[in-house]
């Protein structure tokens, strides 16, 4: 089966344009990193939500460790945020007509330069929290995806740069959606086929969890994993991916 694989822009930061192995991160990320915790726990296992919880703070926390100030959050938590009723729940990034993506951009700014004018709320919190509540429309803002981009990181923590830097990657994540929509659309198709598992540990240990993956979630993932892989050489994602090329070598030999 041919492998779909993700097309960087030319003004990425990695050496290399081309992601593959795209269904086996996928799968992988699904099955042994932070789904269950954030995607699922923070976000799928309820039902949506116009106001930031403290169990989305905290699925940012444990499943992403992410860092930020839980002070800073009790001003948000709990209450109706006017620019998310701006953005119906169903708008997707990837897919939405022009004119409604640009007014939910303009929608996320508004609302995400009220966290980053506080203390220790930063670009990739904010944007990690509010993927959960908008998780179609939402892009999650971190070093790794940037660089995949080639976005800037935020050259000071002012509430101008890390809004600006937020933005970029919105920008970023949906022209890339766009310009690699055909194995995007296949590996969208793939994620949300993929059987309902039990987990080993965790909160969720022994339940029945089901696959639900955004197409900015899948990029995400993707973009994410390859720079941990190959770049950072994460202690998980090199020895699974170490073992993932050994497997496939094994069956070609057998």
């Amino acid at each position: 089966m041919r492998e779909p694989v993700i097309q960087l822009p030319s003004t990425s930061r990695l050496r290399r344009r081309v992601l593959g192995d795209c269904r086996w991160k996928i799968k992988t990320f699904v099955e042994r990193d932070a789904y269950v915790d954030y995607d699922f726990g923070g976000g799928y296992a309820n039902p949506p939500s116009d106001v930031i919880t403290r169990d989305h703070v905290r699925a940012m926390h444990c499943a992403m460790r992410g860092r930020s100030s839980n002070a800073s959050w009790s001003r948000f938590t709990g209450r109706i945020l006017p620019e998310l009723l701006e953005i119906p729940y169903e708008l997707d990034l990837a897919d939405g007509l022009e004119a409604e993506v640009h007014n939910g951009w303009d929608a996320v700014a508004r609302l995400a330069h009220r966290p980053l004018s506080l203390s220790r709320l930063t670009d990739v919190s904010v944007s990690m929290v509010l993927h959960l509540l908008r998780p179609k429309f939402v892009a999650i803002s971190n070093s790794y995806v940037r660089r995949c981009l080639g976005v800037q990181d935020p050259a000071t923590s002012s509430t101008s740069d890390l809004s600006n830097t937020l933005m970029a990657v919105q920008r970023g994540i949906g022209g890339l959606a766009k310009s690699n929509k055909g194995a995007l659309d296949e590996l969208f198709a793939f994620a949300n086929a993929l059987s309902p598992f039990r987990p080993e540990k965790g909160q969720f240990s022994g339940m029945l969890i089901p696959v639900k993956l955004s197409k900015i979630r899948i990029l995400d993932i993707i973009l994410w994993t390859d720079v941990a892989t190959h770049d950072e050489y994460h202690v998980d994602w090199s020895r699974w991916y170490a073992n993932e090329i050994a497997s496939v070598a094994g069956d070609e030999s057998a």
